[in-house]
């Protein structure tokens, strides 16, 4: 076996374990009921009127967590992508002058 072989095998038996697990805790908390409370103190107090499932809670976390970050990253991402774009048209107008000039770049 070679060494890229026994990588493959390794990376599938922990994404397996990891599988395993995640569907472990699925089943474990798919019944599961938490009632949910805010108290920001002289702010005010929330109370959720009825038990939510564990697992609705996680895929709300999760879900507000990507959602943020996406929103965040995304102006930046944006602006990275417009600066690649004018650097690109840059050094392609560079090229074009450089042969016309008779000293391409090769």
């Amino acid at each position: 076996m070679s060494v890229r072989m026994i990588g493959r095998l390794f990376t599938l038996l922990i994404f397996a374990a990891l599988a395993f697990a995640g569907y472990l805790f699925v089943i474990q908390n798919s019944l599961r009921k938490t009632g949910l409370s805010l108290n920001l103190g002289p702010v005010g107090a929330w109370k959720l009127s009825q038990p939510v499932p564990v697992l609705a809670l996680l895929g709300a976390g999760f879900a507000a967590g990507f959602l943020i970050s996406a929103f965040f990253f995304w102006g930046r991402a944006a602006r990275l992508g417009r600066r690649l774009r004018i650097a690109e048209r840059q050094l392609t107008t560079a090229g074009l002058d450089a042969g016309r000039r008779g000293d391409a770049w090769r």
